[in-house]
């Protein structure tokens, strides 16, 4: 029996976002582009579903001090409309 809160598209939705962020890393990292110098900044809904989606593998994912790291990018959830690659800011 289906759960009638959840839309019937949510989970190959979440499939095509994961997609998605896995080419914005590997298209960097085909490019040459050190990833550590990398971060995913990253919409609340797009954290959720790296988080939460069954389509991420646990290889993935790591936390190192409460960072989570997603393919070797760090992520920061940002408040703009679409996640992005961009350079770290450096300290």
């Amino acid at each position: 029996m289906s759960n009638p809160a959840r839309s019937p598209h949510a989970g190959s939705i979440s499939r095509i976002r994961i997609v998605e962020l896995r080419k914005l890393v590997e298209d960097a990292r085909d490019s040459g582009i050190d990833l550590k110098k990398m971060e995913l900044q990253v919409t609340q809904r797009d954290e959720s579903i790296i988080k939460l989606s069954r389509d991420v593998a646990v290889s993935e994912v790591s936390f190192v001090e409460g960072q989570m790291i997603f393919l070797g990018v760090k992520l920061v959830r940002s408040a703009t409309a679409h996640s992005s690659l961009q350079k770290a800011a450096t300290a």
